[in-house]
């Protein structure tokens, strides 16, 4: 890694051990010039020198089985060669040679009888293991090795590594705990590069448990580290990583920038695996923004960019995106073909995450069709998988949609007992947006109990359906009223309108008139803020001149989008020109929008009643986060 530009001053983290105060002091002088000096200090303090000497060969034995180094100073290996002269020793001389073969050969430190070199030995034997339980038993050896000689930062590595083999086992609270410990390490040794790194995997955690605020801190701070380094690469990681935490909490102008970014850093230096990855994701976007089209493009891009780097887990993942849009337009078969393509090469990968959620889409899919029993039995699949893994959201998913079948069925009273289940794990991760679903869900079963039902026990049904419809309402309208960008207010048009106009028709089913209405109003003025701006409301369809219009726009976007990554990708971009085709996209996806959300409007108050169909959800292709180590 070339041309690191580090500070001295610590990341606001505790005191540094001593080996580590040593290093930044011996590091600085070296900057300076001042090696005389250097010499001097490290002369001064033989014991603690070695010692540091041994704590910076773990770290190059690290980056050498890294695939791109990350040194803890770009001058490191200035400092250990004045080690070498300061507190001259032959077994590290030696073991220091040895390093820089450590990749190539079988393991060159096996034969060197000195306790240091025993656990360079047990490292590399750790950093070559193929099977996920031999990882974990070598690097809990080399953890019990590094702390019994008290080097901190071989502690700090070994616990990162032992961390990703946990994960390999789905050990995900274990793993935690051990980036946990590696964390507070590397901040003591402000070892910015592989903090960075660590910080990485910490948001990934954090995405996979449902605690996208803890991620997106996590991924911010690792991005926020490594723009200090010359390596695009892994600010393009972080932004991925960024931008698919946004899109989970819908929030799609921060994602879209994300990727965007990510995008213009690539240009021609890009690893294809990275690139499939974030056109994927900026697919995914875009279909949430019903531009099926361009995210059809998009996942186009991704599949094109996998296919060149081999990589089966990510085309798997790609597929099954086009699965989701073509569910999003209607067109079941495809989105069937499509998952079980995914599906296969997630078994082939025994990606168990991978497969529960490419279930449920095939469970949606399914259910759509009016094949409850061949859904059931997907979504029961997928949640047995999920709860293995113990990966909330997908539990959560599997359970909602498997609720959906059950109210399809008729087994209201089951699909109720299973939407709190979801509820439940969806008000633990703390998505305000799936539990207000699962209210929406939870009062339509009510509903259809109620109207089976007569007497007493239909009153009673129905006023717990009015319950569950009032608790959604009062969510979105919540979520409606934090939603400031364009993006947002778009899904809310979409989709949140339901449990308004479920409220609605329930209370005028239930002569409840004056408050039919008022909730009727509200639901009405929630349309005319988003979708006019104060806009009179239409009353007439759209005409062809309004169609002619929005696929104008529509092509127009398509063709600024492609223009400004064009653009963005050149070696060297015109900045100027990329604002003006941005200030310009800017202007014609304002009119585009709002002609859309009018469209929306105009089918929301012509429409009399709701299809009475439960709201079915499917896991987003957000899938794979981007981590720097595939163990």
């Amino acid at each position: 890694m070339a041309a690191l530009l580090f500070g001295q001053v610590s990341l606001t983290a505790p005191t540094r051990p001593p080996k580590a105060e040593l290093f930044w002091r011996l590091e600085s002088l070296i900057a300076q010039g001042q090696r005389d000096a250097a010499r001097q200090q490290a002369a001064a303090n033989p014991d603690r020198a070695k010692a540091l000497w041994q704590e910076l060969l773990l770290d190059r034995l690290e980056d050498a089985f890294g695939d791109e180094p990350a040194p803890i100073s770009p001058r490191v290996d200035e400092v250990l060669a004045l080690l070498s002269k300061a507190v001259p020793d032959e077994t590290l001389k030696r073991l220091w040679d040895l390093t820089q073969q450590a990749r190539q050969q079988s393991n060159p430190f096996s034969s060197e009888a000195d306790k240091f070199a025993e656990v360079m030995a047990r490292f590399t034997d750790a950093a070559r293991a193929s099977k996920t339980d031999e990882r974990r038993k070598l690097w809990q050896d080399v953890l019990r090795q590094c702390e019994a000689m008290k080097l901190e930062l071989g502690t700090a590595l070994s616990l990162h590594r032992l961390a990703l083999a946990e994960r390999s086992a789905d050990n995900l609270a274990l793993a935690l705990a051990y980036l946990e410990r590696a964390r507070v390490l590397l901040e003591q040794w402000n070892h910015q590069p592989k903090l960075a790194v660590t910080l990485n995997d910490l948001g990934v955690w954090a995405f996979q448990r449902g605690n996208y605020r803890e991620a997106i801190s996590h991924f911010q701070q690792a991005l926020d580290l490594v723009k200090s380094l010359s390596n695009k690469r892994w600010q393009v990681i972080y932004l991925n990583n960024l931008g698919t935490t946004y899109k989970r909490i819908r929030d799609y102008e921060a994602a879209l920038q994300a990727f965007q970014q990510a995008l213009e850093l690539m240009q021609t230096d890009a690893v294809p695996a990275h690139r499939a990855l974030v056109w994927n994701n900026l697919g995914d976007v875009y279909r949430r923004l019903g531009n099926f089209d361009q995210a059809l493009s998009c996942l186009n891009q991704a599949l094109d960019a996998a296919k060149a780097a081999n990589d089966q887990a990510i085309q798997g993942l790609v597929l099954r995106g086009f699965g989701i849009v073509c569910l999003d337009k209607g067109d079941m078969e495809q989105a069937l073909k499509h998952f079980q393509e995914a599906l296969e090469i997630r078994r082939a990968l025994n990606d168990r995450l991978g497969q529960a959620q490419t279930l449920i889409g095939m469970g949606v899919a399914l259910e759509r069709q009016g094949r409850l029993t061949e859904a059931q039995n997907l979504h029961e699949e997928a949640l047995k998988l999920a709860e293995a893994i113990d990966h909330k959201p997908t539990q959560a998913l599997a359970l909602l949609n498997l609720g959906v079948v059950y109210d399809k069925k008729e087994l209201h009273e089951q699909a109720i007992t299973i939407y709190q289940k979801a509820l439940g794990v969806w008000e633990a991760i703390g998505d305000k947006w799936m539990v207000a679903w699962c209210f929406n869900n939870i009062g339509e079963a009510h509903e259809k109990l109620g109207a089976k039902s007569a007497g007493t026990e239909r009153e009673r049904q129905w006023a717990q359906a009015l319950e569950a419809y009032r608790k959604a309402v009062a969510l979105i309208e919540g979520i409606r009223q934090r939603a400031g960008h364009e993006t947002q207010r778009a899904e809310f048009m979409q989709t949140a309108v339901e449990p308004f106009y479920r409220l609605v028709n329930l209370l005028a089913q239930m002569n409840r008139k004056e408050e039919a209405f008022e909730a009727a109003e509200r639901a009405r003025a929630q349309a005319l803020l988003d979708a006019l701006s104060g806009l009179e409301a239409p009353t007439q369809p759209p005409t062809e001149k309004d169609r002619f219009r929005y696929n104008e726009l529509q092509q127009r976007i398509m063709a600024l989008e492609g223009q400004i990554s064009a653009e963005a990708l050149k070696p060297t971009p015109n900045a100027a020109r990329l604002q003006e085709l941005h200030q310009e996209l800017e202007k014609v996806r304002a009119e585009f929008e709002r002609l859309r959300d009018t469209w929306r409007l105009r089918r929301l108050l012509l429409t009399s009643d709701l299809k009475q169909t439960s709201s079915t959800i499917f896991p987003p292709s957000y899938a794979l986060l981007i981590t720097h180590y595939s163990s």
